[in-house]
């Protein structure tokens, strides 16, 4: 497993074991992740909260449901790419990374994308969509993901230079 899972972690483990932290991450958006094969089923389906930070060009996209979170991280420039390869980490602009965990399972391996496609569509709010390939080489899932109605913070990262 590569190094470049664990920079998901934090994204992943927001409000982990924090009812306050959970209340405070609930937008007004929505977050649909999917796993499509094998055993097709709704991982998550709850509210979102975007924020983009212009010092490290990260959108981040998270959803905390009940029984599973997700975060999608896209790195961007503002105005946004709208089309973005996936991989394990965001590492130029145009590319992305999704990673879901089960929130009872805090040892087990998360779902973090190894390939795969998003498209943003920009307007007032976010929307988009994804599909990606996650997992092990003996456990690959296929992941699909939409968002919808997401307004991003963009006041929480100080812009280079802005303090």
């Amino acid at each position: 497993m590569s190094w470049r899972v664990f920079l998901l972690v934090p994204v992943l483990c927001i409000g982990c074991g924090s009812d306050d932290a959970a209340d405070q991450a609930r937008g007004s958006g929505r977050f649909i992740l999917t796993r499509s094969a094998p055993a097709p089923r709704t991982l998550v389906d709850g509210p979102a909260v975007a924020r983009f930070c212009a010092r490290d060009s990260i959108l981040s996209v998270v959803v905390l449901g009940d029984r599973w979170n997700a975060a999608l991280a896209l790195r961007t420039a503002w105005p946004l790419t709208r089309h973005f390869s996936l991989d394990t980490l965001p590492d130029g602009i145009g590319t992305a990374a999704v990673g879901a965990r089960s929130v009872k399972d805090s040892v087990g391996v998360a779902l973090v994308s190894r390939s795969g496609s998003v498209e943003l569509d920009v307007g007032a709010l976010l929307a988009g969509h994804f599909t990606a390939e996650a997992g092990l080489d003996s456990t690959r899932v296929t992941l699909t993901g939409r968002f919808e109605g997401v307004k991003p913070d963009t006041t929480s990262c100080a812009n280079p230079g802005g303090g």
